[in-house]
């Protein structure tokens, strides 16, 4: 959700943004028609009060997945590791994780009201999810519909991959980061 903010920042302040760089994020036509999102942090909310999550995470199973979409934590220290755990145990689902959701939806909306195509760059990588983007097209859309949000967009589909791109290609993230500043 954090190209919302990005954008509704740019709009708002367009002399303070050079560039954007979205990674993997989504577009607010997405998120002002998916009120199914709310589900998400209700889920986690449930699993991590009533200790199911916590049962999980002694399933070997339950961990990778946890883990998979950020390349199951390879390019972290240990202590980083740790902590990502800890965080998911203690604050998955938790209050500021539902408001974001609930709110998100007109969030959108403000941001669909506002300036639009922005007159600056911005790149958008898309992970690939290892060949199976094509099977949420929701989300392919939603990539498609964020480069139309700059006189200047392009879509980067990023190649084994998955949601946490940078926790496969930080290469990427930074090359195109540099790209931007330029």
């Amino acid at each position: 959700m954090g190209a919302l903010e990005t954008i509704r920042y740019a709009q708002r302040y367009p002399g303070e943004v050079k560039g954007i760089l979205m990674i993997e994020g989504g577009s607010p036509e997405y998120y002002a028609h998916s009120p199914e999102l709310m589900l998400i942090p209700i889920l986690y909310k449930g699993l991590r009060a009533t200790g199911v999550l916590r049962t999980l995470y002694h399933l070997d199973a339950f961990k990778n997945w946890a883990a998979s979409e950020s390349n199951e934590e390879r390019l972290l220290p240990e202590a980083q590791r740790t902590l990502n755990r800890k965080s998911m145990l203690l604050l998955a689902g938790n209050r500021d994780m539902v408001d974001e959701m609930r709110q998100s939806q007109e969030n959108a909306r403000i941001v669909l009201a506002g300036e639009k195509p922005l007159h600056l760059p911005i790149r958008v990588l898309t992970a690939d999810y290892f060949g199976k983007l094509a099977e949420d097209q929701a989300w392919v859309d939603s990539q498609a519909e964020l480069v139309s949000w700059s006189v200047d967009g392009k879509q980067i589909i990023v190649e084994d991959s998955s949601h946490y791109i940078h926790s496969y290609h930080p290469d990427l993230i930074v090359r195109e980061l540099l790209q931007l500043i330029e």
